[in-house]
């Protein structure tokens, strides 16, 4: 299609171009018959490269059909396989599900009709990719397995989740878990600052006193995308993370200052739904209809006899 599109540029600029010769006289211009036959030429060619840009998009039918119903269009413009997708989808919320079974002490009869309410959200979460297909699909992506989820997903299945909590449970178990998800939340930012200030101060020697503050400024100004940094700095000892410079630079002396901007720095990325750990054990021992019961994690090679001594 791009070749259509500069085809017809060239066209209407050579039709432009010889309009404003042919219009400065014919006493300018001897060969005007020449330029009004390349005129006309310039207006086929012009029609041509229409018609055959129109029988091309006919032929392919509408944009959203390029992309097949069994795959999920990623970020990076890759297509995942459908079940895939929903494979981590529910793992997801298999794990929060288990958290809010222990945090609420679910009954049996509320652990029933969680899980049934939770094949409903799955399927809504699914529904919300569906969407972001159509949004991104231009043209036929390539297929590729292996592949893992981007965004951040698990605010997306906490708040499914939260749903089918407000719906299902008690009051009590409602704020329960809500005051559990609150400390959760707050562990982790404050677990991510404490990583961040560790990282820059390994590169520029903080003092005690520029620590306290460091921590207190950035868990003060809290962005989402900094707990989507946590992952990948682990994995990266030689950065330091991405941060707001200007609260930094209060906060720094004159010869930190001159080496900040030396520094090799990590900003917000995300491995996937479930991060780079995916060999990590999850506390996922959520039945959901139609599944096998989760059997019991075996120790690894090995692991026993490290136990024992």
């Amino acid at each position: 299609m791009r070749r259509f599109e500069r085809g017809k540029v060239l066209v209407v600029l050579l039709f432009l171009i010889s309009s404003v010769i042919a219009a400065r006289g014919d006493d300018e211009a001897p060969n005007n018959k020449v330029l009004k036959a390349k005129q006309a030429a310039a207006v086929r060619k012009f029609r041509e490269l229409d018609a055959r840009k129109k029988a091309a998009a006919a032929a392919a039918g509408p944009r959203v059909k390029l992309v097949n119903a069994d795959v999920i269009m990623l970020d990076n413009g890759i297509a995942m396989p459908r079940e895939q997708a929903r494979e981590q989808i529910t793992k997801l919320f298999k794990v929060e599900l288990a958290y809010v079974r222990r945090v609420c002490e679910l009954t049996p009869k509320q652990t029933e009709e969680v899980a049934a309410a939770a094949v409903g959200s799955i399927d809504s979460v699914m529904k919300h990719f569906g969407r972001n297909n159509r949004r991104r699909a231009r043209r036929a992506a390539p297929v590729v397995g292996g592949q893992a989820l981007t965004g951040d997903v698990r605010s997306l299945v906490v708040a499914e989740v939260g749903k089918i909590v407000r719906e299902h449970l008690q009051s009590k178990q409602v704020t329960r878990y809500a005051v559990e998800l609150a400390k959760r939340d707050e562990h982790f930012r404050r677990s991510t600052v404490q990583l961040f200030v560790a990282r820059i101060d390994e590169k520029l020697c903080l003092t005690a006193e520029q620590r306290q503050e460091l921590f207190q400024t950035l868990l003060d100004d809290w962005r989402d995308q900094y707990g989507m940094t946590v992952e990948i700095l682990l994995q990266n000892h030689e950065y330091v993370p991405q941060v707001s410079s200007g609260p930094l630079m209060e906060i720094l002396d004159d010869y930190q200052k001159k080496i900040w901007p030396t520094l090799r720095k990590l900003g917000p990325q995300r491995h996937g739904a479930f991060g780079m750990g995916g060999n990590a054990q999850l506390a996922d021992d959520f039945d959901l209809p139609g599944e096998e019961p989760a059997a019991e994690p075996q120790p690894q090679p090995g692991q026993a006899e490290a136990f024992a001594r």
